[in-house]
Parts: C-alpha cells; sequence; structure tokens
C-alpha cells in the first residue's frame, strides 16, 4: 500500500547556538554529508561553519599524507565525541602542517639517498665489469701524443652503431 522512498535532501534550520550540538548528534549517527551545491550567495553572504570545514579539509588531507608516508592505521577507535571548536581544529592543523613539513623533508630524504643507492650499484656493477677485463691500466696512465684511450660501457643498443663508426 504505502512504500517508504529513499530520502534526497534534508535542510536543517538551527539556531546557530545549537550549530555545536547538532553537529555533535549528527556525527554521533554517521549521518552528516554537508550539501555542496551551489547556493544563493547574496541572501547568505555569511555561511556558518565554511572556515571550520576548511581547516577541516585540510587538516584531513595532511594527516591522510603523514598516514601513508608512516604507515598509520586507518581506523581509530575514539573513547568519546567531543566538539573540536574552530580554534582547537586551527591548532591541530597548524600542528599538522609542521609534522608534515617534516616528513616530506624525511621522503626527500630517503628520495636522495634511494637515487645515490643506485648511482653506486651502477658504479659497482661497472667496476666489476672492468675488472674481468684484461687490461695493461700502465697504457691509459701518461700523454701519448697520437692515440687518446678512453675505457667506458657502451649500452647494447649501441653496440651496431659504434662498429659502424669504427669501421669508416
Amino acid at each position: 500500500m504505502f512504500k517508504p522512498l529513499a530520502m534526497k535532501h534534508v535542510v536543517l534550520q538551527i539556531l546557530t547556538e545549537d550549530l555545536q550540538q547538532a553537529s555533535l548528534t549528527l556525527a554521533r549517527l554517521g549521518l552528516f554529508n554537508p550539501d555542496h551545491r551551489p547556493f544563493e550567495r547574496e541572501r547568505f553572504p555569511k555561511i556558518p561553519g565554511e572556515r571550520y570545514r576548511e581547516l577541516h579539509a585540510q587538516a584531513h588531507t595532511r594527516l591522510e599524507k603523514i598516514r601513508r608516508q608512516i604507515g598509520l592505521a586507518t581506523e581509530v577507535r575514539l573513547n568519546e565525541l567531543h566538539v573540536v571548536g574552530e580554534r582547537e581544529l586551527e591548532e591541530t592543523n597548524d600542528w599538522l602542517g609542521q609534522v608534515w613539513e617534516r616528513c616530506s623533508g624525511f621522503e626527500e630524504s630517503a628520495r636522495r639517498m634511494a637515487a645515490e643507492e643506485r648511482s653506486l650499484e651502477q658504479l659497482q656493477q661497472t667496476l666489476a665489469d672492468f675488472d674481468q677485463l684484461n687490461i695493461d691500466l700502465d697504457l691509459l696512465q701518461g700523454e701519448k701524443r697520437f692515440l687518446d684511450i678512453h675505457l667506458g660501457v657502451v649500452p647494447r643498443q649501441n653496440i651496431r652503431q659504434l662498429r659502424e663508426a669504427l669501421s669508416r
């Protein structure tokens, strides 16, 4: 007979002093999903909580970056929910910014060290390749009047081109 319809959109109109309690109640229920549709900015020049949402989004992004880098757990169990004021959120966001700055510095250092490690491994491989060659190293030292000797490695894909150049 009667069939319930899925709810599409709900507008809550509450007093400014009740915003914290309403937000906390919605958060406890896990039902809060703010509407980001365009609205009439000329009718509502100041939207309650806009700065708070910006701070929250920035803090959340920073926390996610830190979490991915150092491997924090994705799910955190909280003992009790409480209202986080804008000032406390701003302090937390600033602290997360400082932590992310240090983490990104460590990440860049790790990236540089990995590049240096790859470079050293390539040099060790080149040294091992040259170690197997039977070359009189005295030939490479000193001045030569007509002959300039260079010792190096040619990539396999360039060997044919080198042969052609030497045969001319």
